[in-house]
């Protein structure tokens, strides 16, 4: 936002939820809101250690500040991930109700196209016992004006050969549209990769330069 730059991070299974900080150099930062201040916005209590909000991601569009959030209620084979979305018209806030968005996933990631077109797209989480977990991302339209999905889900990347992906992020640049993940788990094969196209459904191209980190 010109000269400021805003970061969203999540305190798990902890109040506040989500802390945003602020910075204008990307060196020094300072907490600036907690948009979660109510229990009608998540309820963390019964949530296991280490679950509740996962992934936080914040965006600007149409006037507004837009953050999306997944409450991890269970662990195990059967994760339920409610996916919120809420917004402000000032990043202090207020910020409002949520919206509950989808439970096929979790760490959403609202990306808002040059067309005006916005979009939500998650890791699908793949309940079935002889399933690694994770079966891919995918992406489907959202109405800022009615705050849902609409249209039909698409199916659109399914990950690398480091195997589940997580946390996708979509920037545009130059006609590309890149898609940049976190690949291989959360352990010690935890790593980015990118990939592009030039339709926002795909199909996508894995960066020759894979992973970018590691």
């Amino acid at each position: 936002m010109g000269q400021d730059y805003y970061l969203t991070t999540s305190t798990f299974e902890w109040w506040p939820g989500v802390e945003i900080y602020h910075s204008q150099d990307l060196v020094n930062w300072t907490v600036v809101a907690n948009p979660l201040t109510r229990l009608s916005q998540v309820d963390l209590r019964g949530n296991y250690n280490s679950g509740s909000i996962w992934a936080p991601h914040l965006s600007y569009a149409q006037g507004k500040f837009w953050l999306i959030y997944t409450d991890v209620k269970t662990r195990g084979a059967y994760k339920d991930t409610l996916n919120y979305l809420i917004s402000a018209d000032n990043i202090e806030g207020p910020w409002s109700e949520p919206s509950f968005i989808s439970a096929s996933g979790f760490d959403p990631c609202v990306f808002h196209d040059e067309d005006g077109k916005s979009y939500v797209i998650n890791m699908l989480y793949d309940q079935r016992l002889d399933k690694p977990g994770f079966a891919g991302l995918v992406i489907q339209e959202l109405d800022l004006t009615k705050r849902q999905l609409v249209g039909e889900r698409q199916h659109f990347f399914t990950g690398t050969d480091l195997g589940v992906c997580e946390g996708p992020q979509m920037l545009k640049k130059d006609g590309w549209y890149y898609l940049l993940c976190a690949a291989g788990g959360t352990g010690y094969s935890h790593a980015a990769t990118v990939c592009r196209s030039r339709n926002v459904y795909g199909p996508y191209e894995v960066s020759p330069y894979q992973p970018v980190d590691h």
